[in-house]
């Protein structure tokens, strides 16, 4: 009957409310784990923690979101949902990133920081001191960020 669709399609609304506004909740209070780095007994600074739980939030979120963007009851959440899609889907890109720069970043601090490797090649050195100072300054911010970086990256 007429009621009966009005009563689903209502019913299905509110469901998508609660189930956009736990995700959004998710990730007003997320926090990535960072940790302090130290190598040789030398305080180098943060680096970012494991991240396989946010990786895996960020993937059952964004599928969804996904379902539900594919509903004919998303109506009037169609463009927050689309909004949120969006925003996970940079947040895992740069997250990826991230890890891929980091693991990088520390492989070649230990060939650049101390040792014959800067006499050897002092200009790929100086690029790694660039570099260095750069990832530092990063990390350092998100440490303060309270491990909230994605919130700089949206």
């Amino acid at each position: 009957s007429e009621s009966c669709r009005y009563y689903h399609k209502c019913g299905q609304r509110a469901e998508y409310r609660k189930r956009s506004k736990e995700i959004i909740d998710i990730w007003n209070t997320t926090k990535f784990n960072v940790l302090k780095y130290n190598k040789g007994g030398q305080d180098r600074g943060f680096v970012l923690g494991p991240v396989d739980e946010i990786m895996q939030s960020l993937d059952d979120n964004a599928m969804n979101l996904q379902s539900m963007s594919a509903s004919r009851f998303v109506g009037p959440f169609l463009e927050n949902v689309q909004s949120w899609e969006k925003k996970l889907s940079h947040i895992s890109e740069v997250v990826e990133v991230w890890m891929v720069v980091q693991r990088k970043w520390m492989y070649l601090e230990g060939i650049f920081i101390g040792g014959d490797i800067r006499h050897q090649l002092p200009e790929e050195a100086k690029k790694f001191d660039l570099i260095d100072k750069a990832f530092k300054k990063i990390m350092n911010d998100n440490s303060q960020n309270d491990g909230r970086f994605w919130m700089l990256v949206m």
